[in-house]
């Protein structure tokens, strides 16, 4: 620890040559602790915290969303096979007629 004094708060106890600081009583409530507490990291904790949070919501909104859509693509889609095979049905009965009589 420095002489130094931190600020017109400090005492000196002559005698042991040592510094000390008074505060006023209870967690943070003292300047000292706001001067030894002003990183900026908590922040930056608390503000990526808060972005993952996000994007965490987001896809699981998403996967909902997903979930709700599946049963109703899959109908549209089973409409569209079916439709696709009837239609290729149709169009391969004379080739397939044309084939028996040549055999």
């Amino acid at each position: 620890m420095s002489n130094k004094p931190l600020s017109m708060m400090d005492h000196t106890n002559t005698a042991e040559g040592m510094h000390y600081l008074r505060q006023p009583r209870g967690p943070g409530t003292g300047w000292v602790f706001r001067a030894q507490n002003r990183a900026s990291q908590p922040l930056l904790i608390l503000a990526c915290g808060l972005v993952i949070d996000a994007r965490i919501l987001l896809v699981i909104v998403m996967l909902v969303r997903a979930n709700q859509n599946a049963p109703s693509s899959a109908e549209q889609l089973t409409r569209t096979l079916r439709a696709r095979t009837v239609r290729l049905e149709k169009g391969n009965h004379p080739v397939a007629t044309a084939c028996r009589i040549s055999l």
